[in-house]
């Protein structure tokens, strides 16, 4: 069996919709679908060999869990509150257990927890 890795960092590469962020009983769900099934669409394009055989994607997206829900509540896309998107996002590993949500807590140590030690020390 073959796995396919694909990091997230501070989600600038992922666009979400609104309706999913405000969908409270299975718009973390959803996403991590959607998500899954982009990831997919991209391997068979670009590793043709890896998709023909069964494979396992192993996501993990790494942010700032509050500095996230308040940017996505400024732009209206979710409810105010700190961790606003908490549930959301905790949904993301009930769809497959190869799906994460990594909260870094400040958005500056996104990278200190992508490389697992505390570097500043």
């Amino acid at each position: 069996m073959s796995y396919v890795n694909v990091l997230y960092h501070k989600l600038t590469v992922l666009q979400f919709h609104g309706e999913l962020y405000r969908d409270k009983t299975s718009g973390g769900a959803e996403t991590a679908r959607r998500l899954r099934d982009s990831v997919r669409e991209q391997v068979a394009v670009m590793l043709p060999d890896v998709a023909q055989n069964e494979y396992r994607v192993v996501i993990k997206v790494f942010a700032g869990l509050k500095s996230l829900s308040s940017r996505t509540a400024a732009d209206g896309l979710a409810y105010p509150g700190t961790r606003s998107l908490a549930f959301h996002f905790g949904e993301f590993n009930k769809v497959c257990p190869f799906i994460d949500f990594v909260d870094a807590g400040d958005d500056s140590r996104v990278s200190v927890k992508i490389i697992g030690k505390n570097v500043l020390s």
